[in-house]
């Protein structure tokens, strides 16, 4: 591993991306050669203009110097992308955290991992569906991811522990901080039964509004697959779904918790084409790979659940026709995220490809295509997410 102090004083060059900072560290080797270093220098590493040189590379390592005696002080290791302990799924996304702050033991990051988001203000179903959720894959050895916010992050956090499995908590703050301090028993509990605390942050560093769209690309990253429990439509687990979809996870939605003032924006998702799931069977019946060998899948979902989510579905979409944007429209990334189908419109698998082809409204769409879900009708090979 690299001088950490060397790495911190790095990490606090404002306006560089990811590689550049790679670039600055092999450039400068160690830290009193940074010492030395210009904004001039870094400008020739990245090869275009910076916009703010208004920093110095001495005050940068003193700066660092107290991060990593923080660090060390509160149990918080450093590494960076280079190092061996990074995760490797977040190698494969598009902008990676150069540096990682971490609290507890790192899990085997090979392992099968699995995203549950949602709102911070959830229903009682809402509430139950992470937190089932969360303890059916804990005890089939799937590692849970979630952001450690109040409402369904920390349903699905408290499920995992449940279980006796593994769970992964991605903060938007240093790594010796819990926000919210409402969820400090939690993260203790989290340590406690050998799961981790991550964060691109480093140590001190409080609560910012950015921060958690940044922290959202981390849970998603980690994550072969994300499950939106419940989500408003201005929710930002929206933007976990977002990312995901961008970096190649599977993304669903839980059917159980889908007719709720508070799912709009899972409705949204689901009738752009992402799936309904009512169990972690459902899940893993769409899985692309890296699921543990143990897990099984025990039947997809529960015939008896079919009418109840058909009813839900028809429900809650019906009942918001007219007033809400089109999935699509919910990411700043461009309408038809989860679309499959030509240029010419939605494909006929997606609940908005049924509606264009007769079904009278959006919900109708939706329940009928997971009717053809539930009944095995939708081939593999045609899968929306």
């Amino acid at each position: 591993m690299r001088d950490p102090v060397l790495l911190m004083a790095v990490n606090g060059i404002p306006g560089l991306r990811w590689r550049e900072r790679i670039a600055v560290v092999e450039a400068a080797g160690d830290a009193g050669s940074f010492a030395r270093f210009t904004a001039g220098d870094v400008e020739r590493l990245a090869g275009r203009a910076l916009r703010n040189l208004s920093w110095d590379a001495g005050e940068l390592l003193v700066r660092a110097e107290g991060s990593v005696r923080c660090a060390r002080a509160r149990g918080v290791r450093i590494f960076s992308y280079r190092d061996g302990e990074y995760p490797l799924r977040l190698r494969e996304i598009e902008n990676p955290p150069f540096l990682l702050f971490a609290r507890g033991e790192l899990p085997v990051w090979d392992s099968a991992f699995l995203g549950i988001v949602g709102t911070r203000h959830p229903s009682a179903a809402g509430q139950r569906a992470a937190r089932e959720l969360g303890r059916e894959a804990a005890e089939r050895g799937i590692v849970v991811v979630s952001g450690l916010a109040q409402g369904i992050d920390a349903e699905a956090h408290a499920g995992a522990l449940e279980g006796s499995g593994g769970t992964v908590a991605v903060l938007g703050n240093g790594a010796d901080t819990v926000y919210p301090a409402s969820n400090k028993r939690l993260a203790a509990r989290i340590l406690d039964a050998g799961g981790l605390l991550l964060t691109e942050f480093g140590p001190g560093e409080g609560v910012r509004k950015f921060h958690f769209p940044a922290r959202n690309r981390i849970i998603s990253g980690l994550s072969g697959a994300v499950v939106v429990t419940e989500a408003p439509e201005k929710s930002g687990s929206l933007i976990t779904a977002a990312y995901a979809k961008e970096q190649g996870r599977r993304v669903f939605v839980d059917a159980r918790a889908l007719g709720g003032e508070g799912g709009g924006g899972t409705l949204r998702l689901a009738a752009a084409g992402a799936a309904a799931i009512a169990s972690l069977d459902g899940v893993l019946a769409l899985w692309d790979g890296g699921v543990p060998a143990g897990a099984g899948v025990n039947g997809g979902l529960k015939d008896g659940l079919k009418d109840g989510l058909k009813d839900g579905l028809k429900d809650g979409l019906n009942g918001r026709r007219g007033g809400g944007r089109s999935g699509g429209e919910i990411f700043s990334h461009g309408e038809g995220l989860f679309r499959e189908g030509d240029a010419g419109g939605p494909g006929k698998d997606t609940a908005e490809g049924l509606h264009s082809g007769g079904l009278s409204a959006p919900g109708e769409a939706l329940a009928a295509l997971l009717e053809r879900e539930l009944a095995g009708g939708l081939p593999a090979a045609r899968e929306t997410i």
